[in-house]
């Protein structure tokens, strides 16, 4: 695995700087995540960038490539609005880009940051959350219908669950992403869904 990510890294970087002009000197694997590879890359200059994802082909169909490309496109207008938003890098009016091999990915830019372990976000950290999340909304939101375009639906989620458990087994997935797994489905016995039915659409 190691020696092909290796190889799509190579490809990335040349094609980066044959189309785009980055001279890329380092770059820093981040081993998180289900089989797409992602890395932080340092520019000549000092700049860093992170490669958002080599996008697996068993993964990500055409379909599910394009709806990439539509949430990057919401992002780049989010990133303008507001500087906590990382802005994606778009290549011949296009985010999701792809070498001659047909290796898909993204490019954005490097936003400073730290993970924090399930459970332990303390009021201030969720209060900004929150916060965050209502500015999306107030912006992104489709104004002439008034209505959340997702409502949390318990069997929809742990069918999700189930099924990415099943792939990272059947797979052979590292500890990470098993161990990942088993916080969210304990994380997901402990919502109680019927608190979002009253909760205002929109």
């Amino acid at each position: 695995m190691e020696t092909v990510s290796l190889q799509i890294q190579d490809e990335i970087v040349k094609w980066l700087e044959s189309n785009m002009s980055l001279k890329v000197v380092s770059a820093k694997p981040i081993n998180r995540g289900y089989r797409n590879y992602k890395w932080i890359f340092t520019l000549l200059n000092g700049e860093r960038y992170f490669v958002n994802k080599q996008y697996h082909p068993e993964r990500f169909s055409s379909s599910k490539l394009h709806e990439v490309e539509v949430t990057l496109g919401l992002q780049k207008r989010l990133s303008e609005l507001n500087s906590n938003f990382p802005k994606p890098f778009s290549y011949q009016g296009k985010h999701v880009l792809s070498t001659g091999s047909g290796i898909y990915f993204t490019v954005m830019e490097f936003s400073e940051g730290s993970l924090i372990k399930s459970g332990t976000a303390n009021i201030y950290q969720m209060y900004h959350l929150g916060r965050t999340l209502g500015f999306m909304h107030y912006h992104l939101n489709n104004k002439q219908t008034g209505k959340s375009k997702w409502h949390p639906d318990r069997k929809e989620i742990e069918e999700k669950w189930d099924n990415h458990w099943t792939n990272a087994q059947l797979n052979q997935s590292d500890g990470y992403v098993l161990d990942a797994l088993s916080k969210q489905k304990k994380i997901l016995d402990k919502i109680y869904f019927p608190q979002f039915d009253n909760c205002k659409a929109g």
